[in-house]
């Protein structure tokens, strides 16, 4: 199980840079005895004089993978190979002393090659047992370059948001804190303490998206975590008393006192009561009845916009051109009547000719 303690950017590997990121990792983390850190680096220049200088207490060790690597640019074969991974991997100096002695046997060179390094670094029957660690390889950290690998690219917030959003995953995948992305913004739940810094679930009580997304990832029931208030048993409870049935009023005892009697104050507004209340301006308008809102009136008998014939008052505008129109419409029915009775005579005279 990989847990990264610590991690930065820098220019170039370095001993100016190693020493700055050393110098701040050792403030976070004690360095005392008991504490019994193992640093396994790869043989770089930068980091084993630094961590010496600032750290001489310290177990070093040298990843056997890249040492190997070097030790084969000179020596090459299988059994220089069998030979040198087994002495590392010996837990006791008999059995690592068997291994060097065929070694030797093979080829004296890579037997010296191999002798001029400290068996405390990369042997383990020389480690340290205060350690509590018997690890060869900083493949770790070959892990950890090809997790990042998919965000080496982009820019170095970017990245470094993803890393450390991953670690909570990684680290965290149990607890009770979360941070979730909506786009560019981040909100921080807290699922023990019922809490999200958007403040809707500390108002309502009822989970937002934010803590949707939080609970779902911990494969658990939303309705767990909406407050008892909401929860359809508080709401039996509520109204489980009944309300009291009565009997008609003709039933009802007889108290002795004087029935009351109607105010005199009250007074019968003329206009007929408003049902509806009145709405503001504002208000939205029911989009299927035909509203009076911003429209013109205009009277049929003045002709005038702004009222109607209802409450029109005054004289008819143009009284000649009604006049005229109403003796019109007078002959047109009196010529109407003359034709009918001609055609009725007309009827007549064919009628007595048959």
């Amino acid at each position: 199980m990989m847990y990264l303690v610590a991690y930065a950017v820098a220019e170039s590997e370095n001993k100016e840079s190693w020493a700055w990121f050393v110098k701040n990792l050792f403030e976070c983390i004690s360095t005392s005895a008991e504490h019994r850190w193992t640093i396994i680096t790869n043989q770089q220049k930068g980091p084993v004089p630094t961590l010496e200088e600032l750290y001489p207490e310290g177990h070093y060790r040298f990843c056997f993978i890249q040492l190997y690597a070097n030790f084969k640019k000179e020596f090459r074969g299988k059994e220089l190979k069998s030979c040198v991974w087994k002495a590392a991997k010996a837990y006791t100096r008999v059995d690592w002393e068997k291994h060097m002695t065929k070694l030797h046997s093979i080829d004296s060179r890579a037997y010296d090659w191999m002798m001029r390094l400290n068996p405390a670094q990369w042997c383990r029957h020389a480690f340290n047992p205060i350690t509590n660690c018997n690890r060869l390889l900083n493949n770790i950290s070959e892990s950890f370059n090809s997790w990042v690998l998919p965000v080496r690219d982009r820019s170095i917030i970017t990245m470094l948001g993803w890393i450390k959003r991953a670690l909570m995953v990684r680290l965290h995948e149990w607890g009770a804190l979360f941070e979730v992305r909506y786009g560019v913004r981040g909100y921080v739940v807290n699922l023990e303490n019922r809490t999200c810094t958007c403040f809707k679930w500390d108002l309502i009580r009822i989970p937002c998206p934010h803590v949707v997304a939080a609970i779902f990832f911990q494969k658990e029931r939303v309705e767990d975590y909406v407050h008892v208030a909401f929860k359809k048993e508080t709401y039996l409870r509520t109204y489980e008393a009944l309300i009291n049935i009565l009997n008609g009023q003709d039933q009802w005892p007889k108290t002795g006192s004087e029935p009351f009697l109607p105010s005199n104050k009250l007074k019968r507004p003329t206009n007929r009561p408003q049902k509806q209340r009145i709405r503001d301006p504002d208000e939205p308008q029911n989009p299927f009845k035909l509203q009076r809102k911003c429209t013109s009136l205009k009277c049929s008998k003045c002709g005038v916009h702004g009222h109607n014939q209802r409450t029109w008052k005054g004289p008819v505008k143009g009284k000649n051109d009604g006049a005229a129109s109403s003796s019109k419409n007078v002959r047109s029915r009196q010529t109407f009547m003359r034709f009918k009775s001609d055609a009725i005579s007309g009827e007549a005279s064919i009628g007595n000719q048959q």
